[in-house]
């Protein structure tokens, strides 16, 4: 189900992802369009076939998030050392619906569950890698984030819900409407968001952040769960969730 908040459009349904695929990507249409269930807020996804998933923002925010993801993907995806999203088709307003959309390779794996990891060791590593290769990128012209310390490239969203998993390791992040130039702490987020105690370390260790940025880290974390809960408290229990453990964690943690 595509819960719906202030300011946001009502959900999209089949028939009209169908109809805008149908005009705007004509050599895709006959494949079978299916509502892909998400705890997501930001975005409806459908799947189109067995290779592609089509990606319909529900808001401005997300829309503008849209524009972002189809001029920096494909220029960042070489340097990274797990999949993203590869946009195969821009698609524009039309058939009543007001924003722009995208259409990209279906990417396999799950969403990862804190509490439930196969391999967290080896997954809180993939995820190390992952940020440095970030940090590593010197791209020009890149787009703002969020500010406080020394500014790096930084996805600034890697809450399990935007990861997938496979065999326990990572093999995708999916979604990089906040991506930008701005605070590494704002890629510390899986630490409490995903990681058990034992292996936030790792994390931490093979990032080499020194405490400053931690601190900051797990400030933004707890801020942003203590927005999101009573935000979601009755429109996504899994957000909420998530929320709860979140808090839970970082108020747990010593130091």
């Amino acid at each position: 189900m595509v819960v719906v908040h202030a300011g946001q459009t009502n959900p999209v349904d089949e028939q009209l992802v169908r109809r805008l695929i149908a005009a705007q990507f004509p050599h895709w249409d006959g494949p079978a369009v299916e509502r892909w269930p998400s705890g997501g807020t930001v975005n409806a996804m459908f799947r189109l076939g067995d290779d592609l998933v089509v990606r319909l923002p529900l808001g401005k925010s997300g829309a503008e998030d849209v524009a972002l993801e189809q001029k920096w993907l494909p220029r960042i995806a070489s340097l990274l050392p797990a999949s993203i999203p590869e946009v195969v088709g821009e698609g524009n307003a039309a058939e009543g619906y007001p924003w722009r959309w995208s259409v990209y390779r279906w990417l396999p794996g799950e969403n990862p569950r804190a509490g439930a990891l196969s391999r967290p060791r080896l997954l809180a590593e993939d995820l190390a890698e992952f940020v440095n290769a970030m940090r590593r990128i010197t791209l020009p012209g890149a787009p703002q984030a969020y500010r406080g310390g020394p500014p790096v490239w930084s996805l600034a969203d890697l809450m399990p819900g935007n990861l997938l998993v496979d065999d326990g390791r990572l093999a995708a992040v999916i979604d990089f409407g906040c991506l930008g130039v701005g605070d590494p702490a704002c890629d510390l987020f899986p630490a409490w968001n995903l990681l058990p105690a034992e292996e936030r370390n790792v994390f931490r260790d093979a990032l080499r952040v020194d405490d400053a940025t931690w601190s900051r880290g797990r400030g933004r974390t707890l801020s942003q769960a203590l927005i999101a809960l009573p935000y979601y408290r009755k429109t996504n229990p899994t957000m909420a969730d998530n929320a709860r453990r979140v808090i839970r964690a970082v108020l747990e943690e010593d130091g």
